[in-house]
């Protein structure tokens, strides 16, 4: 089993073919790439480009982005307190829209579960990341390197799940030194006799295991030089209604923001689903502890070219406690 360390707070957060696609808002390149075997998000947030990476019992999706300034504005309009109309118009994350006053204040939402007065019984549930471990290098790996990382989600004993449901969707975008990046991971499984804690916050000690996804972000670079400076990766909270729409997403019910946003691009689908991920996310507050912070510079070692078992790893890609 691999060794575990505490999170530590993060400060404010092989290919088959590629298709790239120049999409004229601002100059940005945008690239699509079908890997094998296998935010906090800054406002305004640069457009989603994608790499998707189907692994073993799993779907992974990287999105890299080339630095650039273009606001990912279609996705995240801003408003005033006191002057907003929906929830779209709250300018921070986890804020929603009073009817009566029409100001932005923070939603009240229940961190401790993904869902409440969960039923007994199941079969065949998407259920989120909620909490677990992410297993990968500790706080700084080489610029223009690959970042490789395991992903294990804590499973009460009730649900029985494996990594033939599961799948695991990896955004990034850089602008300049500073990238973020979201891993937004869903899974089925089946329930018996399960207890009102199954989708809360039951005691660590009770966790199993039995999903094991591994994969990695592609190399740190824009425009081919590599990209020196910080990755702040959030592994986001999401609620089993969450996951479930993600699984079950239908591009033709996408957003106006996000069709607006992927507009000119080859793949339309996979690039709506990214966007909607990513408003689900941002519907949230972010958690300070669902963030892993790295350095990137030219002096740090490599990175391993995966974390794909624990057997052996242990040392070049220890685990981290995220949720808990």
């Amino acid at each position: 089993m691999c060794g575990q360390t505490r999170l530590q707070t993060a400060l404010p957060p092989d290919p088959i073919h590629a298709i790239h696609v120049r999409l004229r808002r601002g100059d940005l390149s945008m690239f699509l790439h079908n890997l094998t075997p296998r935010i906090p998000p800054v406002r305004p947030v640069p457009s989603v480009p994608f790499r998707f990476s189907p692994s073993v019992g799993s779907v992974f999706a990287f999105c890299a982005l080339a630095a650039t300034s273009l606001g990912f504005g279609a996705c995240t309009p801003t408003a005033e307190s006191g002057q907003c109309n929906s929830d779209a118009d709250c300018y921070q994350r986890g804020q929603v829209c009073t009817n009566e006053t029409h100001e932005c204040i923070d939603d009240l939402v229940d961190f401790d579960a993904t869902q409440s007065e969960p039923e007994p019984n199941f079969t065949a549930k998407v259920l989120p990341f909620f909490r677990g471990r992410i297993c990968t290098v500790a706080g700084e790996f080489q610029s223009g390197a690959a970042l490789p990382l395991r992903m294990e989600p804590c499973v009460h004993p009730c649900i029985r799940a494996s990594n033939g449901t599961s799948h695991v969707f990896h955004l990034r975008e850089c602008r300049g030194g500073a990238c973020n990046g979201l891993s937004v991971e869903w899974f089925e499984g089946d329930g018996a006799d399960c207890p009102d804690d199954a989708f809360a916050r039951f005691d660590p000690d009770l966790c199993e295991y039995p999903i094991t996804l591994a994969g990695r972000h592609p190399p740190f670079e824009a425009n081919g030089s590599p990209i020196v400076g910080r990755f702040q990766l959030e592994i986001p909270f999401l609620t089993n209604d969450d996951a479930a729409q993600i699984a079950n997403f239908n591009a033709a019910t996408a957003s106006a923001a996000c069709v607006e946003t992927c507009g000119g691009m080859d793949s339309q689908d996979k690039c709506r689903k990214g966007c909607f991920m990513r408003e689900r996310a941002e519907h949230y507050a972010q958690d300070e502890n669902r963030v892993l912070s790295f350095q990137m510079t030219a002096e740090a070692p490599p990175p391993p070219p995966n974390c794909e078992t624990a057997e052996g790893a242990d040392d070049a890609c220890p685990c981290v406690d995220v949720g808990f």
